[in-house]
């Protein structure tokens, strides 16, 4: 793995600022996509590709805050704080009844309280 303090090239530099600056709206839009294909299933056991893929996300945004020391959005670091235990199951029930019933959303501050 590359990290930023490892980059030796101005050419390296300006695409991780491209990927940050370009891409991470990207991830956003990705992440409410995966919530939105989550809300037509019921079972749980039905989206655990959909978790899959939000742990991979949550994986990268985690290594970009805490290793790289990048900033990101405030919408991001909430699911990087919210998603942190996504690998407990009763978290990942929890969190996916409230995907599923509309009441999360990282524009809010917090998981709402039903």
């Amino acid at each position: 793995m590359i990290y930023v303090k490892d980059f030796r090239f101005k050419e390296d530099m300006e695409l991780f600022l491209y990927v940050i600056n370009e891409k991470l709206p990207l991830l956003r839009r990705e992440i409410d996509n995966i919530f939105l294909q989550m809300q037509v299933f019921d079972d749980i056991m039905q989206v655990s590709n959909y978790f899959e893929q939000l742990e991979s996300i949550h994986s990268f945004l985690a290594k970009l805050v805490f290793l790289e020391k990048v900033d990101i959005t405030t919408d991001l670091r909430r699911f990087v704080r919210d998603f942190d235990r996504i690998d407990d199951l009763w978290w990942r029930e929890y969190i996916f009844n409230k995907i599923k019933t509309e009441n999360y959303s990282l524009d809010d501050k917090s998981v709402k309280d039903e």
